[in-house]
């Protein structure tokens, strides 16, 4: 976690995303103590982080990962929103047209219903975090298609305080293979989707743009930033 870095240790590094090779009389801030300094150098060394080469000190890959995620004015770790892919999965029968819905058992939003979500990992593709994130919360298989993008900002209505800021990657996924599971942290069914309205009784914020978005795909992916101020959390 980037906010664990002592703020000597962000200093060592933001020096050195813009000094690149820098030697240890140029890392050192002159009112600082040789001992104090070493420990925390050595730390990031230890952590893979900086590099001795000869005479100077670089950042490895991962170092410059981690600087470049620090504010450079303030070098304290930078807050930015959360990006998830929103798994939407879909079948057909003689008789039924059903999409796979949730009930959200942890907060914010506890026992919310809607479409689940799930983490961009770093390095990972949008499609295949839909496709790996499907696959453990629910146990089904299945190829997914991006229809579209949605940037919400969720605000507690009193006081005004931002709860949510997070980018959804709208994945839909038709006509799953496997056997449906739940887990702790959602209960999952198939509901009809003319008995949508009837089933969902507590929807999470975003439900309506996201399923708004699914019954109105034209082939071309959609983008769009909202802001919400749910009564319930």
């Amino acid at each position: 976690m980037n906010d664990d870095y002592h703020f000597i240790q962000r200093k060592i590094l933001h020096d050195l995303l813009f000094g690149n090779e820098l030697k240890y009389s140029e890392l050192k801030p002159e009112n600082m103590e040789g001992s104090q300094f070493t420990f925390h150098l050595n730390k990031l060394v230890d952590a893979g982080v900086v590099i001795k080469t000869d005479e100077h000190y670089t950042l490895t890959a991962n170092g410059k990962n981690i600087a470049n995620s620090f504010d450079s004015d303030s070098i304290n770790p930078r807050k930015q929103a959360k990006h998830s892919v929103v798994f939407c999965a879909f079948r057909k029968s003689i008789d039924k047209n059903e999409t796979l819905l949730y009930t959200r058992m942890k907060n914010p939003f506890y026992k919310h219903q809607g479409y689940p979500t799930g983490k961009v990992m770093y390095g990972e593709s949008i499609l295949e975090t839909a496709r790996r994130e499907f696959y453990e919360e629910t146990g089904l298989l299945g190829n997914a298609k991006l229809i579209g993008i949605r940037h919400f900002r969720v605000y507690h209505p009193t006081p005004n305080d931002l709860v949510e800021d997070k980018v959804m990657y709208v994945c839909r996924i038709d006509e799953p293979t496997g056997n449906l599971s739940s887990n702790e942290e959602g209960e999952f069914f198939w509901v009809d989707l003319d008995k949508i309205d009837n089933k969902i009784s507590n929807p999470l914020p975003e439900f309506k743009e996201i399923f708004e978005a699914l019954s109105n795909f034209k082939g071309e992916i959609t983008f769009a930033e909202i802001k919400q101020y749910p009564k319930k959390f």
